[in-house]
This record gives structure tokens, C-alpha cells and sequence, in this order.
């Protein structure tokens, strides 16, 4: 329509306000036959202002015309971090014209919003109307409706656990994951892939941090290795050694933000040769976390902690050093489990979860692994046995990878539509109880750069607003 042009206008064209403007530039051109149009808000004129229907996009801080419109009280700006405005309105330049204002607290709430208008707010748009039978072009001059909504997330930390090798496409993996608005990822690997820096280095771009996990005494302990002695202290000296050094080989050098590591306690078991798994991994993880931190004082060391062999013993966790983020995983039933149908102890898990929430002070460094959506099929699971490069599968290997995996999405999907109030209570609780709580979704070879599927997306607004009712979360994923 030549007669309805739109105008874009950034604050920056850096990191995730570039991204933001990527994110419109797309979702625009499922309307428009015309590219785009954008310009630095520090380059507009007045007859760009005056002549165009508009997006402004970026900060306060980054745009000046949002921070004039803020002036003069045109928009309510966000107020928390990574939050952030959405306004559609009569054009303040031209009345005749519409105006899209989408201005984030920070550089990710900028992204997040315009992920928000990309992804929902022109479907809800299109659909808004309950006479209308069909979805509308919401670009059109007829159905941009005034529409205004701030918002921030519930937890600030959101994100996915997973096996590297099973990232087909890390830049199709990335960008769906801002697509989510999770800003962490937790990379298991069990060598680290040749191209991890590039990997960083995009998913940097989208302000998605990433936290690499190596074994500390994990690998040594698992059963078909011959199980690990944690009364011989000769060999946790041993490994201690290895992994430091191991540390200052392969991660040292590398901008991540932080380093995840499971140890010995993926077991049912209390004790091993009459020693107590929970007061023994407690002694070791803090005495080889203090030689990482004395090498990396700034580095954030996540310890993956498996309640099954230490619930009853929390006495010794307590003890935990208060610089070590806890990572608890393997709780009862959903959203823990492995299966979304697995409610049998949800009462137990409900108070488990306030019990590892509060363990340690209100402020502690504090997260969980949730499960119940895709996980590695262990019984035709191999380990790499040498260096990788991560992501760089074809397009017709992760097309056929994903029509694999699509019965089991249903199901998956299926049952999170079903049971997703109970994960939701869940994630709930825990966003009340720690201001810094991480939770991430065990995704494992799901192939989510191919296609976001229902639960995902359900998981991703339970985390994003974890105070909306059930229906509308799931409601808000399936116009998605």
C-alpha cells in the first residue's frame, strides 16, 4: 500500500536493539512487499516525523525521541529491568498517522519487546475482533488498533539446559531462544566444541548468557565407569587436580559468564562405603571452587545438585559455599520428572521446592533444572570422544531430525496443556521466594531451531509471567 508507509527509528544499531530491529524487519515483511525503512533517531528530520506512520524503537536512554515522548508523558515507561513498553496510538507528529512505540528499560526489555509485538501482539491484533471470522493484515490502515501494555518478567533469569551436540543450527537455536525471551543457556558438552567462541559470541549478541558444564567427579561416577569411591580421598584429590587444571586449559581463555558442573550425586543413594554423599560433595565442591575462584574471582560456579541422593540430608547442603550458585534438579514429579504426566508426589515436590528455595538465605545464588519436556534417548546415547563443531548441521538433516521428533512433541504438548497449572504453581513459588532465581528447561535434541513447539512456548510464558492465569498463558502460546 503506497499510500501507508512505515518508518522505523532506532536508538542504536548494537547487540539487542539490533536484534530488535531485526525481529520487526521480519515479522514486517509477512505484510509488506516493501522493504522496511530505517533510520538513527539521531538522524530523523521533521518531515520524517510528520510524514510517515512510525515504529520507534530502542531506550530512553538510547532514542531521544523516546525519552522526549517520555517527556512529555506520551507513554508510561518501564520501570524494571528487561521490561518494557508497548503503545500504539494517533501519530503525536500527525494525527492522520499511526505510532508504534516500543521502548525496553534496558538494551534486552527493548528486545523483548519487540519479540512481544513480532510474535503476539500482531496476532492478537488480528484477531482481536469477535465478529471477525477471518485474521486481518494488522499493518493496515484499517485494523492498527491503539493498543498500550508494560511489562517485565517474573523471573530474571530464564533459560535452557542442554547437551551441545544436540544444537543442530546454534544461530537458529539462539534466535529462537530470544524469541522465547530466555536470556541463559547451560551447555553440557563433553568436549568443548571448536567453534564455542562463535557460539558465545551470538548468543552474547541476544544478551543470552552462557554458563559451560564439565564434570566435576560426575563423569568418574557414572555406573558403566565403575562408580566412583568417595571415601578414598587420594582419588577426589586426584580429580580435584584434574579439574582444575582442566579449567585453566579449556575455559580460562573464554568470555563466558560462568561455569556449570554436576559432581557425584546423580544417585538414590544417602551414602557410598558408609560415607554421606551430601556432607562429602559439600566438602569437595567448595574446596575445588575456592581454587577456581581464587583463579576466576568474578567467574559464576553453578553446582548441579540432584536432590534424590541429599534431600534428607540438608543439614549438610546448608553449607554449601555462598558464592556457589545451587542448581537442584530431580525432584518427584512434574515439573521436574522426565514425563509432563508424572503428578504421583506433587504435594512433596510443592514442599520441596519451598525447602530448597529457602535453604540458604533469601538473596542465595539459586535455580532448578525442570524436565517434562525433551530429554536424550540414553539408550542409543553416545559420548563424543573428540573436539566438535557445534550447530553446523544442514537444513535437511534438521528437518528430517525434527519430523523424528514430532510424535513425541505431541505428547509432550498434549499433556502440557493439560498440566501446566502445575507447573505453574511451581515456577510461582519459586519466583516469590528468590528475587535471583534461575529456572531452565532441560530441552535435549528437540531440535527447537526448526520449530518452537506448544510446551515450549507455554514454559517460556509461565517463566516470563508466572502470575497469569493458566488459560490465558496457554491461549497467548497457541497465538504465538
Amino acid at each position: 500500500m503506497e499510500d501507508y508507509k512505515f518508518l522505523l527509528i532506532y536508538g542504536e544499531f548494537l547487540n539487542e536493539e539490533k536484534r530488535a530491529a531485526e525481529f520487526l524487519t521480519e515479522k514486517f515483511s509477512e505484510y509488506h512487499g516493501y522493504a522496511l525503512p530505517q533510520k538513527s533517531a539521531k538522524e530523523v528530520t521533521k518531515d520524517d516525523l510528520s510524514g510517515n506512520h512510525l515504529i520507534i524503537l530502542g531506550t530512553s536512554v538510547t532514542n531521544s525521541l523516546l525519552k522526549s515522548l517520555e517527556d512529555e508523558k506520551a507513554y508510561t515507561s518501564p520501570k524494571d529491568d528487561q521490561g518494557y513498553t508497548i503503545k500504539i496510538s494517533q501519530s503525536i507528529y500527525n494525527e492522520e498517522l499511526k505510532m508504534i512505540i516500543i521502548c525496553g528499560k534496558d538494551s534486552p526489555g527493548c528486545m523483548y519487546g519487540a519479540v512481544e509485538f513480532s510474535d503476539y501482539v500482531t496476532s492478537y491484533l488480528d484477531t482481536k475482533d469477535p465478529l471477525q471470522r477471518y485474521p486481518e493484515n494488522v499493518f493496515s490502515k484499517e485494523h492498527l488498533e491503539n493498543y498500550e501494555i508494560t511489562d517485565a518478567p517474573s523471573l530474571k533469569n530464564r533459560g535452557i539446559w542442554t547437551w551441545g551436540h544436540v544444537v543442530y543450527d546454534y544461530k537458529r537455536y539462539i534466535k529462537n531462544m530470544a524469541k522465547l525471551k530466555f536470556n541463559t543457556l547451560i551447555l553440557w558438552n563433553d568436549c568443548l566444541p571448536v567453534n564455542i567462541g562463535d557460539v558465545i559470541d551470538e548468543a552474547h549478541s541476544y544478551g543470552i548468557k552462557i554458563y559451560l558444564g564439565y564434570s566435576w567427579g560426575w563423569n568418574e561416577a557414572r555406573p558403566e565407569n565403575g562408580g566412583l569411591d568417595i571415601s578414598d580421598e587420594r582419588i577426589l584429590s586426584d580429580i580435584q587436580e584434574a579439574i582444575v587444571e582442566n579449567y585453566k586449559k579449556d575455559f580460562l581463555h573464554l568470555p563466558i559468564d560462568g561455569i556449570y558442573f554436576q559432581s557425584f550425586t546423580e544417585t538414590e543413594k544417602y551414602e557410598i562405603n558408609g560415607v554421606v554423599i551430601a556432607k562429602r560433595v559439600v566438602d569437595f565442591v567448595n574446596d575445588t571452587a575456592d581454587r577456581i575462584l581464587s583463579i576466576s574471582p568474578d567467574l559464576l560456579l553453578m553446582f548441579g545438585l540432584h536432590a534424590s541422593s541429599v534431600s534428607e540430608k540438608m543439614e549438610y547442603i546448608r553449607n554449601t559455599d555462598k558464592r556457589i550458585m545451587i542448581v537442584w534438579e530431580d525432584l518427584p514429579s512434574f515439573p521436574y520428572s522426565y514425563t509432563p504426566r508424572m503428578l504421583s508426589g506433587f504435594d512433596e515436590t510443592v514442599e520441596k521446592s519451598k525447602e530448597i528455595a529457602s535453604l540458604r538465605e533469601k538473596d542465595e545464588l539459586f535455580g532448578v533444572v525442570t524436565k517434562g519436556l525433551t530429554c536424550l534417548d540414553w539408550e542409543t546415547f553416545s559420548h563424543m570422544d573428540g573436539e566438535f563443531a557445534m550447530g553446523m548441521s544442514s537444513d535437511e538433516f534438521i528437518k528430517e531430525r525434527f519430523h523424528q521428533k514430532e510424535k513425541l512433541w505431541k505428547y509432550v504438548d498434549a499433556f502440557w496443556v493439560k498440566n501446566a497449572s502445575y507447573a505453574k504453581d511451581v515456577i510461582k513459588l519459586l519466583a516469590a521466594s528468590n528475587k535471583k532465581t534461575l529456572v531452565t528447561g532441560l530441552i535435549e535434541d528437540g531440535v527447537i531451531e526448526e520449530k518452537i513447539p506448544l510446551s515450549v512456548r507455554i514454559f517460556s510464558e509461565l517463566l516470563w509471567n508466572a502470575k497469569e492465569e493458566t488459560d490465558e498463558i496457554i491461549l497467548k502460546a497457541m497465538l504465538i
